[in-house]
C-alpha cells in the first residue's frame, strides 16, 4: 500500500511538471519584417585576361644584362623592357663614327686641294688674259704710227679673247666648286660607305633592346639578369592594359546573365580590395564538359594593377528589389503543400502559409506578409505554443 502511494505521488509530479512546462512559454528568436533593398547576386570565381597577349623576342642571343620592368608592371609605348649585353655593339658604332670623321676629314682635304688648284688655275687665266689685253692695247695705239699693223693687231685682239674666254670658264669651275663641287668621287664613295656602317652598327644595337610597342600591362618575364637568351626565344610577355576577367557561369543561370549587368570583383590574393565592371561579352555556347558559360567582364578601371591570370571573385548583380518587406529566406518552412513560415501572434506560434514567395538571392518576399509582421525562427515545436519572443537584427 505504501508502495502504490509513492508511485502515484510521482506520477502527480511528473503530469503537474508536464502542463507547467506546456503553459510555460518557449524562447525563440524572432524577426520583424521591414522594408529593405534586396540584390540577388550570382557568384563566381575568373581569372583576369588582359587582353592581346604579346610574346616579345630578341632577333639576336646574348646576355641579359638589364630588365627595365617588374610583371604586373604598366608600360607607355616606346618604353625600354629587357636589355642585352651590348658592348660589342656600342664599341662597334663608336668605330664607325670614327670611321666617318676621317671621311669627312678626307673629304675636306681633297676638297681644299681641288679648290686651290681652280684657284690656282683662275688666278694664272686672269693674269694672262690681262697680260693679253695690255699687249692688244699696246699694239692698237703704234698702228696710228706705224709701230704695229693692223694684222698684228687683229692677232693680239684675237688672243686677248681667248685668254678672257678661259678667264671666264675658271671663274666658273672655282665658283661651282666653291658651292660643293669640289668633293671627287672617291671622298663621296667613303663618306657613302662610312654612313652605312653607322647605321648596321645602329641597328645590330637597337637589336639588343626590347621596346613596348603599345601601352600595355607586363605579363611576366622568362628570363633573369645574367642569363642567356637564345634567338626568338620569349623574354618577356606583355598585354593590353585594359583589364578582363573572364569567368564561367552555371547554365543554370544563364537567363539571368545580361549584357552590362554590375559586376563586383575582388582578387583571391587581395580580398578586401574591391573593382567594378561590366558584362561586356556573353559566350553563345554552352561548354559541354564543363556545363558553364563563359562570360568577360570589363573593368571600369581600365588600369587597375592586377596581375595576369591571377584569380578573382566574381559577383554579378543580377536583380535590385528597393523597399519591399522582405524576411531571411531561412525562415521559410518547407512543406509537400507548399512553403510556411511560422508567426507570432498574440504570443502564440502559428504557421503561416507563404503566398506567392519570391525568392532574390538570401531572401523572400512573400505577399501575405505585412511590415511589421513578426516571425519566429523555425525550430521542434507544435502551433500554438504559448512563445517568448527574442528579436533579431532586421540587417
Amino acid at each position: 500500500m505504501k508502495k502504490y502511494i509513492i508511485l502515484t505521488g510521482l506520477g502527480i509530479i511528473v503530469l503537474i511538471s508536464y502542463f507547467y512546462l506546456q503553459s510555460r512559454p518557449l524562447q525563440v528568436k524572432g524577426y520583424m519584417v521591414t522594408k529593405k533593398d534586396i540584390t540577388e547576386t550570382i557568384v563566381a570565381t575568373g581569372r583576369v585576361d588582359l587582353g592581346n597577349r604579346i610574346n616579345m623576342a630578341f632577333q639576336v642571343g646574348g646576355i641579359i644584362d638589364q630588365l627595365f620592368v617588374q610583371e604586373g608592371q604598366q608600360v607607355k609605348t616606346g618604353d625600354p623592357l629587357v636589355e642585352l649585353e651590348d658592348s660589342a655593339e656600342k664599341n662597334r658604332l663608336e668605330l664607325a663614327k670614327v670611321n666617318y670623321d676621317l671621311a669627312l676629314a678626307f673629304m675636306k682635304s681633297k676638297e681644299n686641294e681641288v679648290l686651290a688648284e681652280a684657284r690656282e688655275i683662275y688666278n694664272q687665266a686672269k693674269i694672262n688674259s690681262q697680260t693679253l689685253y695690255d699687249r692688244y692695247l699696246k699694239l692698237y695705239s703704234l698702228v696710228s704710227i706705224g709701230g704695229s699693223s693692223q694684222n698684228e693687231v687683229n692677232n693680239a685682239r684675237s688672243d686677248w679673247e681667248v685668254a678672257l674666254s678661259k678667264e671666264a670658264s675658271a671663274k666658273t669651275q672655282l665658283e661651282s666648286l666653291s658651292s660643293g663641287g669640289a668633293v671627287s668621287d672617291d671622298a663621296k664613295a667613303r663618306i657613302e660607305q662610312a654612313r652605312l656602317q653607322i647605321r648596321e652598327a645602329e641597328i645590330a644595337l637597337e637589336q639588343k633592346i626590347l621596346l613596348s610597342p603599345i601601352n600595355a600591362l607586363v605579363y611576366s618575364i622568362n628570363k633573369n639578369k645574367g642569363e642567356y637568351i637564345n634567338p626568338g626565344e620569349t623574354a618577356i610577355s606583355i598585354g593590353s592594359a585594359m583589364g578582363f576577367v573572364v569567368a564561367d557561369i552555371d547554365e543554370k543561370e544563364h537567363e539571368k546573365i545580361k549584357m552590362d549587368l554590375d559586376v563586383f570583383l575582388s582578387s583571391q590574393a587581395e580580398p578586401n580590395r574591391f573593382y567594378k565592371g561590366k558584362i561586356d561579352r556573353i559566350s553563345p555556347s554552352v561548354n559541354p564538359q564543363k556545363g558553364t558559360i563563359e562570360i568577360r567582364v570589363r573593368l571600369d578601371d581600365e588600369n587597375a594593377s592586377l596581375k595576369p591570370d591571377a584569380a578573382m571573385t566574381v559577383e554579378i548583380v543580377v536583380k535590385e528589389t528597393k523597399g519591399v518587406p522582405a524576411i531571411p529566406r531561412s525562415f521559410l518552412v518547407e512543406k509537400k503543400d507548399g512553403q510556411y513560415v511560422w508567426t507570432d501572434q498574440e504570443g502564440k506560434a502559428i504557421l503561416l502559409k507563404a503566398i506567392n514567395p519570391l525568392i532574390i538571392g538570401n531572401y523572400a518576399i512573400i505577399d501575405n506578409l505585412p511590415e511589421e509582421t513578426i516571425l519566429i525562427e523555425p525550430g521542434n515545436f507544435r502551433e500554438g505554443k504559448k512563445i517568448q519572443v527574442e528579436m533579431l537584427t532586421s540587417d
